[in-house]
């Protein structure tokens, strides 16, 4: 297949990059090393060389350099995770998306580019006045998940179902259109246009060198067998909180801890454990949804986990990053980008495992986690043949290409020490889920106690806490589906 020149100038870019010297086979290298691949490799058309691609069946077309404009803020390097156009260093995540960019802008003579405005309640606040004023400034935002959905219910964007070439039955669509269909609209969603779910997503973290001190065996076996449940973490931990300078108290700055994590860990957690309280209806509306008995089982395992672990104490952000990274926590449950952005100071062997189920009554493991949500300028209507095609053709490329070099060669090889661990971080990923309740817990009274009950439920009265929540919930979010199907 004839490259055009961007293409030939990425290969050549590339050809520079693979001189550098690496060393060692340790698995704590840096994250940006990676193994030499020759220029053939990368020029290769990837829909001859991959069997297992998944094609986006686009009709061909040339737009010309028309530009496609994505809206999205500064704030923890989003732009990194929407799209890259040029190299840096030996980063194969990079390279992938870089690969997967020029595959787009070549194939279809186009070209795709950020705009950058500032923080995520700017990006908001110009959706906002854009919508009322019929701007046109971006086709599409990328913004933070409840800024999105705030976006989308006050009428900015488009229902991206009405988009013609957008075909939701493609595997890159999965999430957003069965979790993220109101009354049969799609106005905003997470999928495989960017790059931030695996990063966001939350992920079990363990010290093996600390569990070897402590004659702790991961049970393996067991979960991959699926046997693996929060009961046996509690026990894992039960003796790893304690006083380990030894002045008598138990101090987060410098004592050890079975189990740490942050806010948002809580909030996760509780999905794996208890599942969604909003759940797809059949008219294609939600529903909630509230097992009062399960409920009050979770708060007494969060109870014994906590009574060997720590929740947040730095806020919300860290997760307590820190405790784990100077090997005082067994275990640490955190959004993998946390983790990523730490690892290099960690100087103990780890491993990744997803979160234990409830019980023997959970069919499958849960791994619930964060993403940020995108939405279509409601004004740009006329375009929607060039911006549908850049949403399905970049999707696909990520969803073949990108995703999978984040999993298997950068999450499983670059990140594991042996092959049980790769096959735990697989684990993981096929797990990986966004919960639709935090979605929703700006828009839904009530949602937001329901969804951290560790946090705002007195754990005496678990019962009547979920009663006087769910109730105006039932009432806020059918109220929150009408105000939906009324849109355009």
């Amino acid at each position: 297949m004839m490259k055009k020149i961007s293409l030939i100038l990425v290969v050549l870019m590339l050809v520079s990059t693979f001189t550098i010297s690496f060393s060692g086979c340790s698995a704590f290298k840096s994250l940006f090393e990676k193994e030499e691949e020759s220029v053939s490799d990368v020029v290769t058309d990837t829909q001859q060389t991959n069997d297992n691609y998944v094609a986006d069946d686009l009709p061909q077309n040339d737009f010309n350099k028309d530009k496609v404009v994505i809206l999205t803020p500064t704030w923890r390097n989003t732009p990194d995770y929407i799209l890259q156009k040029e190299l840096k260093g030996a980063d194969i995540v990079n390279e992938a998306m870089v690969k997967a960019y020029y595959a787009v802008s070549e194939r279809f003579n186009m070209d795709i580019e950020l705009l950058l405005l500032g923080d995520q309640k700017l990006t908001q606040s110009t959706v906002e006045k854009e919508a009322i004023s019929g701007g046109t400034s971006y086709d599409v935002v990328y913004n933070h998940d409840l800024r999105t959905v705030s976006n989308a219910t006050n009428g900015c964007f488009l229902d991206i179902k009405s988009m013609e070439l957008v075909n939701l039955d493609k595997p890159w669509w999965t999430a957003s259109s069965k979790k993220f269909q109101i009354s049969d609209k799609l106005y905003f969603t997470s999928s495989y246009l960017g790059i931030w779910a695996p990063y966001m997503n939350f992920g079990l973290y363990y010290n093996k060198a600390l569990a070897e001190e402590h004659g702790i065996t991961i049970p393996y076996s067991d979960i991959v067998a699926g046997k693996w449940y929060i009961d046996d973490m509690i026990e894992m931990t039960k003796n790893m909180k304690y006083d380990l300078d030894g002045d008598g108290v138990i101090n987060p700055e410098k004592d050890n801890y079975g189990y740490v994590t942050g806010y948002h860990g809580n909030v996760a957690a509780q999905t794996n454990l208890v599942g969604s309280f909003i759940t797809q209806s059949s008219k294609g509306g939600n529903k909630l949804n509230v097992d009062v008995a399960k409920c009050s089982g979770f708060i007494d395992k969060m109870t014994a986990l906590y009574d060997n672990g720590l929740g947040y104490y730095e806020g919300v952000e860290s997760n307590n990053i820190s405790i784990f990274k100077e090997g005082r926590s067994l275990f640490i449950y955190t959004e993998t980008r946390i983790l990523v952005e730490n690892v290099n100071d960690i100087k103990f062997a780890w491993g990744m495992l997803p979160f234990p189920k409830y019980d023997d009554s959970q069919e499958n493991y849960s791994s619930a986690g964060y993403d940020l949500f995108w939405g279509v300028n409601k004004n740009v209507v006329d375009r929607t043949e060039i911006i549908a095609t850049a949403i399905e053709a970049l999707s696909c490329q990520n969803y073949n290409e990108v995703i999978p070099t984040i999993w298997e060669k950068f999450l499983g090889y670059r990140l594991s020490e042996e092959s049980i661990d790769f096959k735990m971080v697989g684990i993981v990923r096929d797990a990986t889920f966004v919960n639709p309740d935090y979605v929703y817990s700006d828009q839904i009274m009530g949602m937001a106690n329901l969804l951290n009950l560790w946090d705002t439920a007195d754990t005496s009265a678990i019962a009547s806490h979920i009663t006087s929540n769910a109730a105006p919930a039932q009432v806020s979010l059918k109220l929150f589906v009408d105000k939906i199907a009324e849109l355009p």
